[in-house]
């Protein structure tokens, strides 16, 4: 299999540590997701970007870039 460039400029990796596992977790600003809402749009946690643990055992929903700054 030949490989391919997959992305518009080089892809830059952030790390940060769970709150709750305290594991080592490395990302790309492409597998964060925004804060969940409720039916009527209103935040039910923090406005931002969440980072969610990988691991089965946490899922653990680290607030990594917060909304307005």
């Amino acid at each position: 299999m030949a490989i391919k460039v997959v992305s518009e400029g080089p892809v830059q990796t952030r790390r940060h540590v769970c709150e709750n596992c305290c594991f080592a977790l490395e990302f790309c600003n492409v597998d964060l997701v925004a804060h969940r809402a409720d039916n009527d749009g209103d935040p039910l946690e923090a406005r931002g970007r969440y980072l969610v643990c990988p691991r089965t055992e946490c899922r653990h929903r680290n607030l990594i870039d917060r909304a307005g700054q």
